[in-house]
């Protein structure tokens, strides 16, 4: 008897063994920590943070102050009617008309908001210009004073800025001088303030950001025309007597290379 219950025992014990060892392994079900890990490494892995992408460069309001200086011709043409006239008489003189290339020098100021610019400013121009009469040369010198007041258009770039602008200029000439080693013609130079048209390009080679090299190509025309000699000579008694040359100039033509600061951002 007590034979056959060992038998049994050992019996059923061997078959829970068995049973054991076939079952399958048992598979820990994910958690929820494993899922944000995962999550984690993806959003590294095939995405980029909103913080990490650069930020466009500010457009906004700008005030900057700035120098410049360069070199600028002056003009006085010969007047298409190349005679004076005193009531019913016509009369002619040697006007040989004027051009050469002088000085110039000045401060600029910059109000600018994105890519509109207005810009004024003072130059002082160190003027010179020839002329050749009875075979000798003629040479003027006169100093003027511009005040600009520009609009300018530029496209905004970090390495260099390109730009169209136009305006007015106001042009005060002082009394200038004439010179030459032979005969003189004319007595002198008279010269009034006048209003101008200017105009031209320019390219802002930007050194930071804040700090520029502007480099200005520019004309200044002056609206009214010398017709004839009256508008180009001028009598204390005409016919009588030696005239003095008028010198508000017909066009000028320049070319500045500058430094620019902005003392102003927003």
């Amino acid at each position: 008897m007590t034979h056959m219950k060992l038998h049994s025992i050992y019996a059923t014990l061997s078959l829970l063994s068995l049973s054991v060892l076939s079952a399958p392994p048992c598979v820990a079900a994910p958690s929820a920590t494993d899922d944000v890990g995962k999550d984690s490494q993806e959003l590294t892995q095939g995405q980029t943070s909103p913080h990490d992408e650069p930020t466009p460069a500010p457009l906004g309001i700008r005030v900057a102050l700035g120098v410049s200086a360069g070199a600028q011709g002056s003009f006085l043409q010969k007047p298409s009617d190349e005679y004076f006239y005193v009531g019913q008489l016509r009369g002619d003189y040697v006007y040989p008309g004027f051009g050469g290339v002088g000085a110039v020098a000045g401060a600029q100021l910059d109000l600018g908001w994105r890519f509109i610019t207005l810009s004024t400013g003072y130059m002082e121009g160190f003027d010179q210009a020839e002329g050749k009469t009875d075979g000798f040369t003629v040479t003027m010198t006169q100093r003027t004073r511009h005040i600009p007041l520009t609009l300018r258009f530029e496209l905004p770039s970090r390495i260099a800025s390109p730009s169209i602008f136009g305006g007015v200029d106001w042009v005060m000439p002082s009394e200038g001088e004439l010179k030459t080693k032979g005969p003189m013609d004319f007595q002198g130079v008279k010269s009034e303030a006048y209003r101008a048209w200017t105009f031209g390009l320019g390219v802002d080679v930007m050194l930071t950001d804040v700090l520029r090299l502007p480099i200005r190509l520019y004309g200044i025309l002056n609206p009214t025309p010398k017709d004839t000699l009256n508008d180009a000579l001028l009598w204390e008694s005409a016919p009588v007597g030696r005239p003095s040359v008028r010198g508000e100039w017909d066009w000028q033509a320049g070319v500045t290379l500058g430094v620019s600061y902005d003392v102003y951002r927003r």
